[in-house]
């Protein structure tokens, strides 16, 4: 396998791709993850994923936001600026 840092650059991940990782209760196998799984992980274990230099998506409260598409624990503002998280 070569370096890393010589393989091309590709488009961004989607929700299908996999990623490599360790299983750490399987004797520290490697395993495939999908991206989708990792984020579902991340969202309903009480972890937040943050976006460095995006922007948050505006509801008007909690019920828009849902009905929206975002999911509990995500980060959104209202219009007024003011950042909440959905419950």
């Amino acid at each position: 396998m070569a370096k890393i840092s010589t393989y091309a650059d590709t488009p961004p991940p989607s929700l299908d791709d996999f990623l490599l990782g360790t299983d750490v209760n399987n004797l520290n196998s490697t395993q495939n993850f999908l991206v989708s799984d990792v984020i579902t992980l991340a969202t309903t274990t009480g972890q937040f994923v943050t976006k460095v230099g995006g922007t948050l998506p505006t509801y008007a409260n909690n019920a828009a936001a849902i009905s929206g598409g975002l999911a509990v624990n995500s980060i959104y503002k209202t219009s007024t600026g003011e950042v909440r998280i959905v419950v």
